[in-house]
């Protein structure tokens, strides 16, 4: 099948499935990455990912991406991306926070270091979302330290603006 630049792909690159996206570089950050905006898209309604890539309904995207290509800012590029399985991400992102949640609430009214139960939970509950975010941030991390290649990055500059 001919590519003609203004198709998206998904295909399977090992164990995990890729896509690739057209964007445009806007800014240049530490360590050879850079911010990519990468406009919405018809197929996006069609992705089961749709909801990760912003859950607020922006009509773009913004990602940070490796940049071995040196892509410079205002340059068009095609950014190929990583997509996790849709239950581990769901997990994460959602039910990951409200067990710390609930778990916050508990340990709070049954410590009630406050002095007030309701306020003991309060501050426990969003201590420990917090946490758990700082958690979800630092796996993100480590994840991406591990397995480089699995994380977003220039495969192609489209012009050279």
């Amino acid at each position: 099948m001919a590519r003609t630049g203004t198709e998206r792909f998904l295909y399977p690159l090992g164990r995990k499935t890729t896509c690739l996206e057209k964007g445009e570089v806007i800014g240049n950050l530490a360590n050879g990455r850079v911010r990519v905006k990468i406009p919405k898209s018809s197929d996006c309604s069609g992705c089961e990912h749709r909801k990760f890539c912003d859950p607020f309904g922006s009509e773009h995207m913004l990602v940070e991406a490796a940049n071995e290509l040196e892509a410079k800012t205002g340059q068009k590029v095609e950014v190929q991306m990583v997509l996790e399985r849709r239950t581990k991400a769901i997990f994460i992102l959602y039910i990951l926070p409200l067990i710390f949640l609930v778990l916050g609430a508990v340990i709070g009214n049954a410590l009630d270091p406050l002095g007030n139960k309701d306020l003991s939970s309060t501050v426990f509950c969003l201590g420990f979302v917090i946490l758990a975010f700082a958690g979800i941030r630092s796996y993100a991390k480590r994840a991406a330290a591990k397995e480089p290649a699995s994380g977003p990055r220039i495969v192609r500059i489209l012009d050279s603006s």
